[in-house]
């Protein structure tokens, strides 16, 4: 799901910056929150 909304934010920029906000800022958080749930489960 972090690889499709990436791909959603990298197709916003081509129609509007402020579509590509709420994708990107989803994916990253996402991103965040996967590598600490897989930090506390090692």
């Amino acid at each position: 799901m972090i690889g499709v909304q990436l791909f959603d934010g990298l197709v916003g920029i081509k129609i509007s910056t402020f579509k590509t906000i709420g994708p990107i800022l989803t994916a990253i958080g996402n991103t965040v929150l996967l590598i600490l749930f897989l930090v506390n489960t090692i």
